[in-house]
C-alpha cells in the first residue's frame, strides 16, 4: 500500500507507478488499483496487551495469597496464602484497599507458606488464614 497526501498527487501517483510497471517490469503481472475506503490502518491495539492480559499477574498473585479485600468494611483477609516452591518470598508495599493501605511480607520456609503484616496505614483490619 503506497499513500499520497492529497488525492491530486495519489492520481499521479498511480499514472506514475502503471507507468513504471509497463516499461521496466514488462514480465511483472500486476496492478495499481485505488482503495475505495482509503488506506488499510493498523488496528489500534492490534500491538497493546489485551485487558486480561495486562491484568494476569495481578490475577495470580491475587489467586497466590488468597487475597479477600473488603473496603467498606476495612478489611483484608488473606485465605490460605500459598507461594510456589520457584517463589521464596514476595513484599507487597502500599497495596491499596479502599482508603486504607498495607505492607505485606509472604515467604515460603520448609513447604510452608506463612504471611505477617509488616504495616498498615488507616483504620483497616488485617486476617490472615494459614
Amino acid at each position: 500500500v503506497v499513500t499520497a497526501k492529497s488525492n491530486k498527487a495519489r492520481d499521479a501517483l498511480q499514472h506514475r507507478l502503471e507507468q513504471v510497471l509497463e516499461t521496466q517490469f514488462t514480465l511483472v503481472r500486476g496492478r495499481v488499483s485505488v482503495l475505495q475506503n482509503g488506506p488499510p490502518v493498523a488496528y489500534p491495539v492490534a500491538c497493546s496487551p489485551q485487558a486480561w492480559a495486562a491484568a494476569a499477574p495481578f490475577y495470580l498473585l491475587h489467586t497466590m495469597l488468597g487475597l479477600r479485600p473488603d473496603a467498606s468494611a476495612h478489611r483484608l483477609e488473606l485465605i490460605r496464602p500459598t507461594l510456589p516452591d520457584w517463589l521464596g518470598k514476595i513484599t507487597i508495599t502500599g497495596l491499596p484497599v479502599g482508603g486504607d493501605s498495607v505492607d505485606l511480607l509472604v515467604h515460603r520456609w520448609r513447604g510452608r507458606t506463612s504471611a505477617e503484616l509488616l504495616g498498615r496505614r488507616g483504620s483497616i483490619e488485617v486476617i490472615i488464614h494459614v
